[in-house]
């Protein structure tokens, strides 16, 4: 965290609210990472095929499956996604429209 004894009060507020929209924006992207994460959890669950296999289909390794599925991870391209879908033969649409997706934050307030 940032020290705000040594700056004038108006400097302080600044600091506080730049603070405050880069948690923020760290905080619904890392909600937006793990919906598109249980996605493909769901849809695995659903066809009866594991991480692995959906790797084999989307003709990726599976490191990639496993490193977008870790909660650690610091983002997942849409290309990553697109190329996951096809795999499954699932358009963006379909993966995108489910209830996971319906009511996620804006990542702009």
């Amino acid at each position: 965290m940032r020290n705000y004894v040594d700056v004038n009060l108006d400097t302080q507020l600044r600091i506080f609210c730049y603070d405050y929209h880069d948690l923020y924006r760290k905080w619904v992207r890392a909600i937006i990472l793990a919906a598109v994460a249980e996605r493909f959890r769901q849809l695995c669950r659903e066809r009866d095929i594991s991480y692995t296999e959906l790797a084999r289909l989307a003709g990726v390794t599976p490191s990639t499956v496993y490193s977008m599925l870790k909660p650690s991870r610091k983002d997942v391209g849409v290309v990553t996604v697109k190329i996951l879908c096809d795999g499954l033969e699932l358009s963006m649409i379909d993966f995108f429209d489910c209830e996971l997706f319906r009511d996620l934050l804006p990542e702009i307030e």
